[in-house]
């Protein structure tokens, strides 16, 4: 514009698309939020009426039975940009001085694969049931080869869901 005065602006964009394997998906009676006592308290255990047992289960599920490993993926997306503009001079040589405006924005999207925990809970589980000996202890007839077969083809997909998270300015 002048000697002492200048004009200047800035942009800068950033995206980024990728993947990375969501970890082992597990059901178990210890993170079961559905697996509660008679007072409504969560458990870590539960009577097994068969063996007539006090028992804590899990189950490891293999990507095939999740649908392959790209089933199985998180995937991310994002992307920011911001813009910037503004003037910039000095004057009796001496003073500098500045006036900008500058906008950004950022957006974030997660989408990763998990199992419907009430579906997971009902298929490993069943009715619930209070007979036994542990009142703290939720009573069940878990199916033991549910919990140590593979599920692979049954159509284990009808029991997953896709978790996206959003991230954005307010």
């Amino acid at each position: 514009m002048t000697d002492t005065t200048q004009l200047w602006a800035s942009t800068n964009y950033y995206g980024n698309n990728a993947s990375a394997s969501a970890g082992t998906e597990f059901w178990g009676t210890s993170g079961d939020r559905f697996n509660t006592t008679r007072a409504g308290a969560a458990t870590a255990f539960l009577w097994n009426t068969s063996t007539r047992d006090l028992v804590q289960l899990q189950r490891v599920f293999s990507p095939e039975e999740l649908g392959g490993n790209e089933a199985a993926v998180t995937k991310y997306d994002e992307y920011t940009y911001d813009v910037a503009a503004g003037i910039r001079g000095s004057f009796a040589d001496r003073f500098d001085w500045e006036a900008y405006g500058n906008y950004g924005y950022y957006n974030y999207r997660m989408d990763r694969p998990r199992l419907l925990a009430q579906a997971v809970h009902n298929y490993f589980l069943g009715p619930r049931a209070w007979a036994g000996p542990a009142p703290a202890a939720r009573s069940a007839r878990p199916a033991p080869t549910r919990s140590t077969t593979s599920t692979w083809p049954s159509g284990q997909r009808r029991s997953r869901r896709r978790s996206t998270s959003r991230s954005r300015p307010g």
